[in-house]
């Protein structure tokens, strides 16, 4: 009994702990998009995960425009963004503390490193849920007089009609 429960208790940790990657892309990303011909334009990126699909939004000229397609495999996700009749697919992959992304359109591919956008200042929630559990991860900023620092929590929750 005792070695059935541990082993099931390393197959929920080890699942946790590969949710819990995935889920680290999850929020704001930005970076620089440079064309063939040196211009340089702004990349944020608000990414949601939810299993294995990608959503969220993309800020472009035209403003924030739904990321559509989405799907992430271990590591490595791809997704499409549609300005007008223009349609920008994206593919990458996710480093924990980057994110590498080839754009490509109207045959033109270009690459693109991310970094994570700074936290807000009150604090956020970053959650992931899958089917059979949930993630919440909270991060809030305190100050004192000398110094600043962000304490960060991360709950799982197995969710009640979850059959592990």
């Amino acid at each position: 009994m005792k070695k059935t429960f541990l082993t099931l208790a390393l197959v929920t940790v080890c699942i946790a702990v590969c949710f819990a990657a995935i889920a680290g892309i999850a929020g704001k990303w930005e970076g620089k998009l440079k064309t063939e011909t040196g211009e340089i334009y702004p990349l944020l990126y608000n990414f949601q995960i939810d299993g294995d699909k990608l959503t969220g939004t993309a800020k472009t000229p035209k403003g924030d425009m739904p990321i559509e397609d989405g799907k992430i495999t271990g590591d490595s996700f791809k997704f499409t963004v549609s300005i007008e009749d223009i349609h920008i697919a994206h593919t990458g992959k996710f480093y924990g503390d980057s994110v590498g992304v080839d754009i490509e359109a109207n045959g033109s591919k270009v690459h693109s490193t991310l970094k994570r956008c700074p936290l807000p200042l009150k604090g956020s929630l970053m959650r992931y849920s899958h089917s059979c559990l949930t993630i919440n991860c909270y991060n809030k900023l305190t100050k004192s007089s000398q110094s600043k620092k962000i304490n960060s929590s991360c709950y799982i929750y197995l969710n009640q009609n979850s059959h592990l």
